[in-house]
């Protein structure tokens, strides 16, 4: 009775390990076709990312109220 029971299921599932290998390996691809200006930008989209997920669950973590909601 999780309520979070399906997200868990689908993020340990091989399927979803498939699609994020998937995500890997074509974002590899196009980076290896990619000038320096678009690798900077890539590998800065991905720093954004990461960083806005960890804020994500830090807030979570810590039960932080967002924009007073």
């Amino acid at each position: 009775k999780n309520p979070f029971s399906d997200w868990i299921s689908y993020y340990s599932s091989t399927d979803y390990a498939k699609e994020v290998n998937d995500i890997i390996f074509l974002t590899n691809k196009l980076a290896r076709k990619a000038n320096r200006d678009k690798r900077y930008k890539m590998l800065l989209a991905f720093e954004i990312a990461s960083q806005l997920e960890l804020n994500f669950w830090d807030d979570a973590y810590h039960q932080r109220e967002i924009l007073g909601i």
